[in-house]
């Protein structure tokens, strides 16, 4: 899966730090950090993907009504005993 190879190699940049003092201040203070952010984003992406699938099912229900009324609405040809074709 595409996100678990760049968290990784994400991750392991942020372990490094850098090769200067101020590099390693940056790794070890952001360290923890990191991994409270990739579980924040993990948890908004099933988030959103629960949206955009609940969005796709409202949107075949909101067709499916559209379909329903237009059937009530539609006039529709009924012969009656004596041949005539009904409403037109």
């Amino acid at each position: 899966m595409r996100r678990r190879r760049s968290r990784s190699r994400w991750a392991r940049w942020v372990r490094r730090g850098g090769d200067d003092e101020q590099g390693q201040k940056f790794g070890d203070a952001y360290s923890p950090k990191s991994e409270q952010i990739e579980k924040g984003v993990g948890i908004l992406v099933l988030g959103l993907r629960s949206i955009h699938a609940a969005m796709i099912d409202m949107a075949d229900g909101y067709v499916d009504d559209d379909k329903l009324i237009e059937g009530m609405f539609t006039k529709i040809a009924v012969p009656d005993a004596d041949g005539d074709k009904g409403a037109e």
